[in-house]
């Protein structure tokens, strides 16, 4: 049986030169049991298993979530969910790929962005998303979340 691992990396910069200027480097998760993988993150991002989740962490305004199936994860039937919400409302799908993608959301009256990406890894199918802990993310950084995401491989 797979484990859900979650992944967050945090960084506190919110504006649209940030996804120009944010460096993304190498993280190599798999010193973490079950987790054979490399990530990209900011400078300084540290990861820490607590509570079965792993979370890489540098600040409060960038996180991603990773976790792993032994089934594929059903991208079609996650957006449909995020149509769904009549809380968090879907406004528009900035980047809509088969895989996943970015998208707008809207929350008392917040605008809000967020992404989903899918891939299989090996012998795993991962889910990697950005956490819903009430933070809101900008487009800029969501964009780079996306692209830490899409580049994340087998070691």
């Amino acid at each position: 049986m797979k484990k859900l691992l979650v992944l967050s990396f945090g960084l506190f910069a919110a504006t649209l030169s940030y996804a120009q200027t944010t460096a993304l480097q190498d993280l190599d998760l798999s010193s973490n049991e079950g987790f054979p993988f490399i990530t990209k993150a900011p400078a300084g991002a540290v990861a820490k298993e607590k509570y079965g989740e792993l979370t890489v962490t540098l600040g409060k305004s960038f996180e991603v979530s990773i976790g792993t199936l032994s089934t594929p994860y059903d991208a079609a039937k996650r957006k449909a969910e995020i149509k769904a919400n009549t809380v968090n409302v879907l406004k528009k799908w900035v980047v809509d790929a088969p895989e996943g993608g970015i998208y707008e959301t809207e929350v008392f009256g917040k605008q809000q962005y967020h992404f989903f990406y899918t891939t299989k890894l090996g012998e795993d199918y991962v889910m990697l998303e950005d956490t819903k802990n009430g933070d809101a993310y900008t487009l800029a950084q969501v964009q780079t979340m996306y692209a830490a995401a899409k580049a994340t491989h087998l070691k």
